[in-house]
């Protein structure tokens, strides 16, 4: 049981790891859980597992405060394309008529959270259903807020072809019998398409012909119209929070670079290290800077000049959350949490975290599980992981393997080497490669900070371990060499 587990055992029932995994990916799909410390290693989720309810709660409390309600509710309209798209969606409901009734005696929740009463887990359930009036009231009872679930339930009646219009609704209140609860009551107004190949008609009219259209059609058009106005405006809103979101990074990453400025002049006086990292670190977030004024000075952000900015400030997030973990390691306030940790489950998805896939090649041996920080483990590889991408040969794989090894005490160690034959930024220097604000001349044409095997290092050691660097005649390699159990 980890130390979250052991301060939230008040929180009674369970919650299956395919919802968790869900509605985390909900957030990562929309760019905004990069930043965000969860209560545990959303790493070692399984789909097919279940987990104390607490992890739902930790969840929504750790992601929530840095979204608006408008990313809440694209967020909810994500979590539902995944539930449908690779969850078992598809397999559930066929219709827009399905999805409305797939609440009516609570059996949707019922299938994602388990083992205590209503009061302890919540529910969902269809409070009234009206096709002719199109009207459908469903009430939820569950930690996630009304936005979240209003962008749920309209993406839901979205799927289908079969609606002209949707229009989607929430209150939410507090839930007296459960502070950890709201009460949301979810009010969706519809439409069912009345008429076949409706949109294959209005093609097919041409001024020449004439433009006449029966009371009916002209009903539905006008229904279509409003559908089209709803989702037209509920875009523009997204798109507007999205450009007050990237406006108030660009505000703060410009009040960090003159934070920056002014600590170098002072730093430059006491210690010429630091000035030379804050100079490398000014130098480095200039491009990503350079990019969000681009975006922010146009008239119009498409979808491809958005993900540019949010590409430019995941670049910066990394490179000033290398430095945090750096600041932390160098104060010794950093932590462990020790806990069994599977070595091939993590190198997988720590390579699907960072889309790559292609780029790799895993050599599969049996291993036994760590006991380790998970958490600090995952930092040690991610950066590794990272590394050999950026610096590697583009057009040769990335090598990574793991056995179990003996150290000069005989005690058993897992091995895992990672190497990558070295593309333009050339070979490291062996002499300076761990030492912090390293970087090799030829691989300023890169975006980084000098920080990431001085701190992978750093934590391997206070894993009990340690990283070598050990090139071969062809290849770039390092080996990270930790103890099945920790000795701290």
């Amino acid at each position: 049981m980890t130390q979250y587990e052991k301060d939230n055992t008040d929180l009674i029932g369970e919650i299956s790891g395919s919802y968790l995994l869900g509605l985390v990916a909900s957030f990562k799909n929309l760019d905004v859980v990069d930043n965000v410390t969860f209560p545990f290693d959303i790493n070692s989720l399984d789909a097919d597992s279940w987990y104390p309810y607490s992890y739902l709660v930790g969840t929504i409390n750790a992601i929530e405060p840095y979204v608006s309600d408008s990313l809440l509710f694209q967020a909810g309209i994500e979590f539902l394309r995944i539930w449908y798209e690779l969850g078992p969606g598809k397999d559930m409901i066929f219709s827009t008529y399905d999805w409305l009734h797939a609440n009516d005696e609570g059996q949707g929740y019922n299938s994602v959270a388990r083992g205590g009463n209503n009061n302890q887990i919540g529910w969902c359930k269809t409070l009234s259903y009206d096709e002719k009036a199109g009207i459908c009231i469903i009430e939820n009872v569950m930690p996630l807020r009304g936005e979240y679930l209003r962008g749920l339930f309209y993406g839901g009646c979205q799927i289908f072809d079969d609606t002209v219009y949707v229009q989607v609704t929430s209150e939410t209140g507090l839930y007296l019998e459960n502070p950890n609860f709201h009460r949301t009551v979810i009010t969706i107004n519809f439409r069912l398409k009345s008429i076949q190949d409706f949109d294959t008609r209005i093609t097919q009219l041409t001024m020449h012909e004439g433009m006449s259209l029966s009371s009916q059609e002209v009903d539905e058009l006008i229904w279509m119209y409003k559908g089209l106005k709803n989702k037209y405006d509920i875009g523009v809103q997204y798109q507007n929070d999205s450009i007050e979101l990237l406006a108030s990074s660009f505000e703060k990453i410009s009040k960090f670079s003159a934070e920056l400025k002014d600590a170098k002049e002072v730093a430059e006086a006491a210690n010429e290290i630091k000035s030379e990292f804050l100079a490398m670190l000014s130098h480095e977030l200039k491009t990503s800077m350079s990019v969000l004024r681009m975006v922010l000075g146009a008239k119009q952000i498409d979808s491809q000049k958005r993900e540019t900015a949010i590409r430019a400030i995941n670049d910066m997030n990394y490179i000033i959350g290398r430095t945090k973990y750096v600041e932390q390691l160098d104060e010794g306030k950093i932590e462990l949490d020790i806990s069994e940790t599977r070595i091939q489950e993590t190198i997988s998805n720590i390579i699907d975290n960072l889309g790559s896939e292609s780029r790799f090649t895993i050599t599969e041996n049996a291993v036994p599980h760590l006991m380790t920080d998970s958490g600090l483990f995952s930092i040690v590889l991610t950066n590794l992981f990272h590394n050999a991408i950026k610096y590697a040969n583009p057009t040769k794989p990335v090598t990574v393997a793991a056995s179990t090894v003996k150290n000069h005490g005989n005690s058993a160690m897992i091995e895992i080497s990672i190497s990558n034959y070295p593309g333009k930024a050339s070979w490291p220097d062996p002499d300076k490669v761990f030492s912090k604000y390293y970087r090799h001349p030829k691989a300023h044409y890169i975006t980084g900070s000098g920080l990431g095997l001085y701190l992978s290092s750093g934590i391997a050691r206070l894993l009990g371990g340690h990283i070598d660097y050990k090139p071969d005649d062809e290849q770039v390699r390092f080996v990270v060499l930790l103890p099945i159990t920790p000795c701290l």
